[in-house]
Parts: structure tokens; sequence; C-alpha cells
């Protein structure tokens, strides 16, 4: 959940959900909320309408790709431990390319999922496709099918990869994978400037993991790359991501800073997978 939202973000991230006439001052008058509720509910129709339709087309196309169950996925994280550790321990961030092998990473990239397979938003603050949606303990039947995209999700959560996160920190304390979840932001997606709700409910390390898998290079400020930022209207920016390929963000999602990115122009677009590691104390 987000939290900590700027009311000027909270505006623009509205009418362009809405529409220009969606007012989001909390004092407007009878007129401006027959005029919201009118907005929210052809919203929802729409959104609905889309959801329904692409959940038939799931049923009805497939989007197999040849597979070999035997390709390896390797990281870039063991080359890069100590300069991890430090920036996440100082800092709180990290951004680092070249996440996944140039082999796999080709693969997986052509086998991302299609626009039907994934669910339009309703949600003002952030505003992009979603599917793939994986809770740790929760079952999900989409896994079943098998391509190179599945299996990079079953490496995610996957004994290796814990070990090689909770390697970072010299196995100070063991990561598990809680959740991730597969986005896709085209025109007018948005992610306003938040903190997450875990800022205010924990104080342990939390690592987020946003793997931008393709996007436009041309114009990253405006294709979803995600920024750090020190301020909750994203105007003090710490960290921007220099490439949308094959490149990760790595942040502790307990620290006292933002994160978010621009509404999309035309031609501008981001594919990423978003994970979440939370520590295992050996004392519990």
């Amino acid at each position: 959940m987000a939290v900590e939202i700027n009311f000027e973000q909270k505006d623009i991230a509205n009418k362009n959900l809405y529409g220009k006439f969606y007012s989001s001052n909390s004092k407007i008058r009878f007129f401006s909320i027959l005029i919201n509720k009118f907005l929210e509910i052809k919203l929802r129709i729409k959104v609905f309408s889309i959801n329904i339709v692409r959940k038939f087309k799931r049923k009805i196309y497939s989007n197999e790709i040849p597979y070999e169950s035997n390709t390896i996925i390797r990281t870039s994280l063991s080359n890069n431990y100590k300069k991890i550790k430090d920036d996440i321990e100082n800092k709180g961030y990290i951004f680092l390319k070249n996440f996944i092998n140039e082999n796999y990473y080709f693969n997986l990239k052509k086998s991302f999922p299609k626009t039907y397979e994934l669910n339009k938003s309703k949600n003002s603050h952030k505003n992009y496709d979603i599917g793939y949606i994986y809770l740790k303990d929760r079952f999900n039947p989409i896994f079943q099918r098998k391509n190179y995209f599945s299996n990079f999700y079953d490496f995610i959560k996957s004994e290796e990869f814990e070990k090689e996160v909770s390697k970072i920190f010299n196995y100070k304390n063991n990561f598990f994978c809680q959740n991730f979840v597969t986005s896709f932001a085209t025109k007018n997606s948005f992610l306003i400037p938040h903190k997450d709700s875990l800022s205010e409910e924990r104080k342990d390390l939390n690592l987020n993991f946003i793997y931008f898998i393709d996007g436009n290079d041309e114009n990253i400020e405006f294709s979803g790359g995600t920024c750090i930022f020190n301020d909750n209207n994203g105007k003090e920016i710490l960290l921007c991501p220099s490439t949308l390929k094959n490149s990760v963000l790595i942040y502790d999602n307990t620290r006292n800073f933002f994160h978010g990115f621009k509404i999309l122009k035309k031609n501008c677009f981001r594919k990423a997978v978003t994970f979440q590691f939370r520590q295992i104390y050996k004392n519990n």
C-alpha cells in the first residue's frame, strides 16, 4: 500500500485516470461529488469490460514459446556483493545493469506476457497492467504453464536465489521471497511518488527488486523508469535508472525515501517484474 502521498501528485494521478474534471479536493461541493462519482463508475465499467475481454482471450489464445528447461539463469549479484551491501546499508538503494545472463534474458524478453494476459488497473496511484501475481504459500494456476517466463519465477523463489540474496549480507539474516508481480506500463501509466506501507510497519531490512526487462531507453524519464526521491512530490531525485533493459533497482522499502515514475508518454513503455525479499531471523 502506498503511504505519505503528496496532494499535488494525488490530483495529477486522479486527473490522469478519471479525466480533467475529477476533483481531489476533500471540501468539494455536491455537484463536484456527483461528477466524481460518475467518472469513477464510468472508469470501473471500462476497466471491468477490458478485463473481461482479456480473460476471454486468455482462454482461447496461447502464448507458448519453445522452451529448454535446462537453460541456466545466472545473476550479477555475486559480482557485486560488497557494493550492494555497502549501498543498501548506507543509502538504502542501488541500481545494477545486466541483471541476468544474456542468453536467458533474450528468451525471457520474448516470452514476456502479452497484454491480454495481464489485468488493467483501476488504481490511480499505481496505474499500469499487472498479472502473474505470486504470494508465498498461495497457489496460482497460471504458473503451471512452463516457459522461460514461469521458469524465471521459479528461479526467483528458489532456495538457490534466496541463498544468493542472503549472501549479500554474509548470511547475517536469511531472506525469503515474499511475493512478486509482473507489470506492463504504457501510455498514461503512472506510479505516484510514495513509500510502501512497510516503512511504517517494520524497521528490519526488506528488499524490493524492480527488474526492468524492457523499455524505451530513448526516453527513460517518461517510460516507467522508477526513480528514488527524497520528497513525495518527485522533485528531489536521488537515483534514476540509466537503462530499462535487463537492469534492476534494489531498495530497502523500510527506509525514509520515496519511489515512483512519471506519466508515460506516447510510444513509451516498460516491462518489469517486481519481487520482495524479507528476512527470517535465525533465532526465530
